[in-house]
């Protein structure tokens, strides 16, 4: 299996992104972070971002690892955020990182960065502001420091799509 994390801060456009590649018929694997959101908000559980939010982080970086070790093998599989991006959330919140965040270090072939977009949203999941998700991003690329980055620019999602594509290289036949 041959892993790609598409990821960069809030509202990046990695949804949008990731939706498109899907289409064209990869294996994609959406953000656990906003599942998480929705389901705790449905239940009425309290680890949300904004009400307990080392409960939330916790049970975000759980399902994205058991979600990760179960990917089909022999495919290309693209992740909105993978594991590590619970780094930069942590260290924003000042607090430190969780033994198995720092213990392990997931197979990607390559981490796509978005550039973030010049029209930044909210919305009932995403409630960062502009500056908060600029800062997350710049802690996003570091948490992935030794893995090799591809800088995607703030294009259409479309181009952004095939400037990923392109970069696969080799791996393209692996799908």
């Amino acid at each position: 299996m041959t892993k790609y994390v598409i990821t960069g801060g809030p509202g990046a456009g990695k949804s949008t992104v990731t939706k498109l590649l899907s289409d064209k018929g990869y294996k994609t694997v959406s953000e656990i972070a906003r599942k998480v959101i929705k389901n705790n908000l449905k239940k009425k559980n309290d680890a949300l971002p904004w009400k307990d939010w080392l409960g939330f982080q916790r049970e975000v970086c759980d399902k994205q690892l058991s979600i990760e070790e179960k990917l089909p093998e022999n495919r290309i599989v693209f992740l909105d955020r993978g594991y590590l991006d619970g780094l930069a959330y942590l260290k924003l919140h000042g607090e430190k990182p969780f033994n198995e965040l720092l213990s392990i270090r997931p197979d990607y072939a390559k981490v796509f960065l978005l550039e973030p977009l010049r029209d930044f949203k909210t919305d009932n999941c995403r409630k960062e502001d502009k500056k908060t998700a600029l800062k997350l991003h710049n802690l996003i690329k570091k948490a992935y420091s030794g893995y090799k980055i591809v800088k995607i620019p703030n294009v259409s999602p479309e181009k952004r799509v095939d400037l990923i594509l392109k970069n696969l290289g080799g791996d393209l036949y692996k799908q």
